[in-house]
């Protein structure tokens, strides 16, 4: 992502989170790639899979509550 290759990036993170759905830290790059990529609708499954694994992962919370009030979803938020 950093070099520029939004979609390579992607392919690569959807690959790993499709071969090991339980590694948080693959969920927690792919949700942030696509909310820095504005794609906050995409963001939000991700996001959510990360707290699904584990509850606690205040980082996705915040997250999650942003784009829900981004969305204009202030009852998820």
């Amino acid at each position: 992502r950093r070099l520029g290759q939004v979609e390579a990036a992607e392919a690569r993170l959807r690959a790993v989170v499709s071969d090991t759905p339980a590694f948080v830290p693959a969920w927690l790059n792919l949700a942030n790639l696509l909310r820095a990529d504005a794609r906050l609708e995409a963001a939000a499954p991700a996001y959510r899979q990360v707290i699904a694994l584990d509850p606690s992962h205040v980082p996705a919370r915040v997250a999650l509550a942003e784009i829900d009030k981004a969305l204009g979803d202030i009852d998820a938020a």
